[in-house]
């Protein structure tokens, strides 16, 4: 992960460059995040503006993840950490699913830059879900910094 991951694991309100619980795993970050990855292979990417509700899109993600991992040895173990992942129940958890929506709203920069609009929902979402100090500052910079262009 390219981001600044904490020393320690991220606080709920303190973002990660600030934490104060045990060390963060990087690697188990890492796994967290391709397994999420992988759980949008045959689903997509579901957006916020694609009228699918949170319980549906975690439907067809673990569906599109099972069928990727059908017949693998560790296929128990993966969706494991993309349970994990989904109920955000670890600071590793939580600092990728930050990462995923901070991902989005900079895309969304690029679609608007790009002339699309209707990008403000993808705004929205990403700064409901991006809490940590130093990832809110970068989103915000690069919305904020997009519309003076």
């Amino acid at each position: 992960l390219l981001a600044p991951a904490p020393e320690t694991a991220p606080g709920p309100e303190s973002g990660p460059e600030s934490g104060t619980s045990p060390r963060f795993d990087r690697g188990r970050a890492l796994l967290l995040a391709l397994v999420h990855e992988l759980g949008e292979t045959y689903a997509g990417d579901i957006t916020p503006v694609d009228g699918v509700g949170p319980e549906e899109k975690s439907r067809l993600e673990r569906e599109a993840l099972l069928k990727a991992l059908d017949g693998h040895p560790d296929r128990d173990a993966f969706l494991a950490a993309w349970e994990e992942f989904e109920a955000a129940r670890t600071p590793e958890a939580r600092f990728v699913k930050e990462l995923d929506r901070l991902e989005m709203g900079l895309q969304a920069v690029l679609y608007r830059a790009e002339g699309s609009e209707r990008m403000d929902e993808f705004f929205a979402s990403a700064r409901r879900t991006v809490g940590s100090a130093s990832l809110r500052a970068l989103l915000d910079r690069a919305i904020e910094g997009d519309r003076g262009s």
